[in-house]
């Protein structure tokens, strides 16, 4: 921070539309020093300097999504708003950004993907991950959002119709005033970034917009932006650590997400794995596993992440399974150190099975990945890690698990 840097106390709010998404773009505003809360739901946090909502819209119909997104703008009276995106455009990316924008009475919604420390850029008017168009990575075998096309007009049009404008990198590039120009010509524009310069550029700019653009993408987009409107805070809580186990839930079958259980094959930890379509009494069996060995003091790894994507299996029926054995697991009353959850529907539903409505982001474990603190409830103050599926590094799990026993990673 610049020592003579004028600083703006403004409050803010996030719309998300899942869980680990809300997670990761309310990290961009806790390193800010804001205080920040993310609820599970819809459900306000009027105390805190920063709101973040998830609307759980990603795998809902396209009319509950739009619901979802309005109800959410009636919450956001009087702070600055900011509308997360998958970094992949997964979801209803495009009506959701015009639901938004038009509740709130901006003029023009400005979408920007880019989550460049993760690998996500946007070139020639092509989503790329770690330089491969995303069509052409695992992503497109997502159950639920598949990724047929790079080109990101395309994607944002889905389910819409209205223009989108592409805004290329050159103009992006270009003096501000040309920028800004660029984009109050237009009401819905995608931009091409391939870098942080770029974002930061982007983000001044509709910072100087005096509130008319709708600033809608993933947290790269949301650390730029925060900088750019000079969002900062002295909220900085410090974590210890805490004793005991850790459980971890996985429901992610992206490959990142099993290289960073792979790592874990030769810790001291008890797997409990379950296929996708696993019945509730395997999910039962399963958390009676888990949580003798947490009562033994060992970690768990509760995962589906191995197992088969299974046509006309439901991630939120997994991610059900899922949860209701992480809550058998805890109901033995074991001393938990904390929770370390991958998958946005995986971590939705584990903590609802556990009473849980909203997190308090306190920490980075790495680019993207909050760690947490429970901030209401029977479990307050229990140390809980989220992590979208594609992101992390191979070591990501082992730095979130020595984050919960000692407070920092190494």
């Amino acid at each position: 921070m610049v020592a003579d840097r004028a600083v703006t106390r403004r409050r803010v709010a996030v719309v998300s539309d899942d869980l680990t998404g809300a997670l990761d773009a309310g990290l961009q505003l806790a390193t800010c020093g804001l205080d920040t809360r993310v609820s599970l739901g819809l459900m306000p946090q009027p105390a805190a300097d920063a709101m973040v909502f998830n609307t759980a819209t990603r795998a809902a119909e396209r009319g509950v999504a739009l619901t979802r997104v309005r109800q959410a703008a009636t919450m956001c009276t009087g702070r600055l708003v900011y509308k997360k995106l998958d970094s992949t455009l997964r979801g209803h990316v495009g009506p959701e950004c015009v639901a938004l924008r038009d509740a709130l009475g901006y003029n023009v919604a400005v979408i920007a993907p880019a989550f460049v420390e993760t690998g996500r850029t946007v070139e020639d008017g092509r989503l790329l991950v770690d330089g491969v168009p995303v069509h052409k990575t695992g992503l497109a075998n997502d159950p639920q959002w598949p990724a047929h096309t790079a080109d990101l007009v395309s994607i944002v049009r889905r389910g819409i119709d209205e223009p989108v404008a592409l805004i290329g990198v050159d103009t992006v590039r270009s003096e501000r005033p040309w920028l800004m120009r660029a984009l109050n010509a237009v009401r819905l524009a995608v931009v091409e970034t391939q870098n942080r310069d770029d974002l930061d550029r982007l983000a001044h700019a509709i910072a100087a917009s005096d509130s008319a653009m709708l600033p809608c993408g993933s947290a790269g987009l949301a650390a730029s932006w925060a900088d750019a409107m000079r969002l900062e805070g002295e909220y900085h809580p410090i974590y210890t650590g805490s004793a005991g186990p850790v459980l971890l839930v996985s429901g992610s079958l992206n490959a990142a997400t099993r290289s960073q259980l792979d790592t874990l094959r030769s810790a001291r930890i008890t797997w409990c794995e379950l296929d996708p379509p696993a019945s509730a009494q395997a999910a039962e069996d399963a958390g009676h596993m888990a949580a003798a060995a947490l009562l033994a003091g060992d970690d768990v790894a509760l995962t589906t992440s191995f197992g088969p994507s299974v046509s006309g299996v439901r991630s939120a029926t997994i991610a059900g399974n899922l949860g209701r054995a992480a809550q058998l697991a805890l109901s033995a009353r074991p001393r938990l150190a904390g929770l370390v959850l991958t998958g946005g529907d995986t971590a939705l539903e584990v903590g609802r099975a556990l009473g849980i409505t909203s997190l308090e982001i306190i920490a980075a474990i790495e680019p993207g990945i909050p760690g947490s603190l429970v901030a209401d409830g029977p479990l307050a103050g229990l140390a809980v890690v989220t992590k979208a599926g594609g992101f992390g590094s191979p070591r990501a799990l082992l730095a979130a698990s020595e984050w919960i026993r000692h407070g920092a990673t190494r």
